[in-house]
């Protein structure tokens, strides 16, 4: 998701003292920068999304320590698995 920059309408702009203005433009520095990392926490968080430390080279303790692998159905259905066989054996 891109951004589009922000910048102060002309007529505002016009309107505006120098101390305002110099406030506004600090205003949208600072909302540009943090929309540039939500971009980059967006990427990194897509790319996390779903490692374990089973499919991965992330630690086990970065795993819950109650949380349960998937059952081999719950896989099946991720996947489509049933849906897929049915679908080449005409059921």
């Amino acid at each position: 998701m891109l951004f589009t920059p922000l910048t102060i309408p002309a007529e505002l702009e016009a309107e505006l003292t120098p101390a305002v203005r110099a406030f506004v433009e600090l205003l949208l520095a600072r909302i540009s920068d943090l929309e540039s990392e939500l971009e980059q926490l967006r990427g990194r968080m897509q790319r996390l999304q779903g490692t374990t430390p089973q499919n991965s080279s992330l630690p086990p303790s970065t795993q819950h320590p109650h949380a349960k692998p998937a059952t081999r159905k719950q896989w099946k259905q991720e996947i489509g698995y049933h849906r897929r066989s049915l679908a080449h054996h005409g059921g």
